[in-house]
């Protein structure tokens, strides 16, 4: 089995990525992640979105 997690701050490039996954064989793995933080820079607050994802490995069974 395989792990990551797809991380971004624009949430529709995280969807585009969760979805491009999707498309490989990677399932969701829990829920979204959704991180608030205050800019020190800016003084703006910025949101980090987070999602666990798994492959599960092809298993070969043996039939002799």
């Amino acid at each position: 089995m395989e792990y990551t997690i797809v991380d971004g701050f624009v949430l529709e490039e995280l969807l585009a990525a969760i979805n491009e996954r999707l498309k490989t064989g990677w399932e969701l793995y829990g829920n979204i992640v959704i991180s608030s933080f205050r800019d020190a820079k800016d003084d703006a607050t910025r949101h980090l979105y987070a999602q666990a994802m798994i492959k599960k490995a092809s298993e070969h069974w043996s039939t002799t």
